[in-house]
């Protein structure tokens, strides 16, 4: 496991490089103003949506792929029912929450009209990312569950060249309405180029059984249907945020984007390698070996995962100003908005080493299959973001939000521990 760990986040570093630099380059070429305030806000909404329909079938999806595997089954036909019947389910699902957006996000956010105009154009023109994520999460999970691990841990690299390509040729002609071209082309390509890996190692997933009804997908269905609900109140978690950033300053929530942005940097720094192989040898070593042996590794995993982030969470505060500058401080990003920017980064990292050895806490109940208590936690940090963010953005502004975020993931860690000493694990 080890091996594969350091290998894969060595490839999904590369692989993400690319994509870490596509919003400092927005801020180069766009600053943080009335345009970027509404695409950011839509970019949460996607991000939503393609979460929900994308990342949590990728991560659940993996040990139903291993179960056929074992029992002898041919895996494409599978995987081309999920992509047919799943793509079918998005989209529509995806139709009506376009639709629906028109009636609810007037109420919970306060743009100018003008800014209402172009929210709902961008969201039309957004909205077929979601598919293609769902569609190209499908394919990685197939591969993934194969131990293949390069492809789609680089294949992100495919994407950001493409979006930043697509920004730097039309951000004079389409402003930012090049961002989304640049975010659809690249996901294209990127699932023409999974699409065509899983075909030489599983053979072509599309064909006649793809459009027939399989009976397991219920317990699929089922177990991910939890596992999403969690993920949509997290990413709600962020939309909500933007919301009630949008009650302040203009340019606040780009400023919080911005500093949200940075702080992934060392998240997937320490993640994008971890969590989909923790998943797959602790799925292993418990089926074999029983939960003595999986309460060992999440104990190892977790401490090592606590030591890491604290020691880089220490470094980026006492470094934090120059580190904004050197990355933003171009363009038209200058001024007042860099310090805004670097208070808001410094109060998301204070809460990084919460919010990461919360992530490994919660994989154990993937492992055993037990989505339930992931929705119910989710749940009560979405209530808590909510009230944290009303009373902490009364004194500390933008800030206060980004604090909010590390308050509610160090209840995310107490919650965990006491839900293991509850259930005797």
């Amino acid at each position: 496991m080890v091996k594969d760990v350091f290998s894969t986040t060595a490839l999904a570093l590369a692989g993400r490089a690319t994509g870490f630099l596509i919003p400092f380059f927005i801020a180069i070429w766009f600053g943080a103003g009335r345009d970027t305030d509404v695409f950011f806000f839509v970019y949460g909404l996607i991000l939503l949506m393609a979460t929900v329909f994308g990342d949590t079938v990728g991560e659940v999806l993996i040990p139903f792929l291993a179960e056929l595997k074992a029992r002898g089954e041919k895996v494409s036909v599978y995987v081309g029912r999920l992509m047919v019947l799943g793509g079918l389910l998005v989209t529509a699902v995806v139709v009506l929450l376009c639709l629906a957006a028109k009636v609810f996000i007037p109420l919970v956010v306060r743009f100018s009209p003008s800014q209402m105009g172009l929210l709902f154009r961008l969201l039309a023109e957004m909205a077929p990312l979601v598919v293609l994520v769902s569609w190209v999460n499908v394919l990685m999970a197939t591969l993934n569950a194969a131990k293949m691990f390069s492809l789609p841990a680089v294949s992100l690299s495919i994407r950001s060249v493409i979006t930043l390509l697509m920004i730097y040729l039309f951000k004079g002609s389409l402003g930012v309405h090049s961002i989304v071209l640049g975010y659809v082309v690249g996901e294209g390509a990127r699932l023409a180029v999974m699409l065509l890996k899983v075909t030489t190692v599983e053979g072509f997933p599309i064909g006649r059984d793809s459009f027939s009804w399989d009976p397991s997908l219920f317990r699929f269905l089922g177990v991910a249907f939890f596992r999403s609900g969690a993920m949509i109140l997290n990413q709600v978690n962020q939309t909500v945020d933007r919301a009630m950033a949008s009650w302040l300053v203009v340019g606040s929530v780009s400023v919080l984007h911005y500093a949200g942005r940075l702080t992934m940097v060392p998240i997937l720094i320490l993640t994008s390698g971890t969590m989909i192989p923790f998943v797959s040898h602790w799925s292993e070593r418990f089926a074999r070996e029983g939960l003595a042996r999986l309460k060992r590794d999440v104990k190892k995993a977790a401490v090592a995962m606590a030591v890491a982030s604290s020691v880089v969470a220490v470094l980026l505060i006492l470094f934090s100003g120059p580190v904004v500058d050197l990355v933003l401080g171009h363009g038209a990003m200058k001024g007042s908005p860099l310090q805004l920017v670097r208070w808001a980064w410094v109060c998301y990292l204070l809460g990084l080493p919460f919010r990461l050895v919360s992530r490994v806490l919660l994989r154990v109940y993937i492992v055993l299959q037990r989505t339930r208590i992931v929705l119910f936690q989710a749940a009560a940090g979405a209530v808590l973001n909510v009230l944290f963010n009303w009373v902490l953005m009364q004194k500390l502004g933008v800030a206060g939000v980004a604090l909010s975020t590390s308050a509610v993931a160090l209840f995310s860690v107490f919650f965990w521990l006491w839900a293991f000493r509850v259930a005797g694990e």
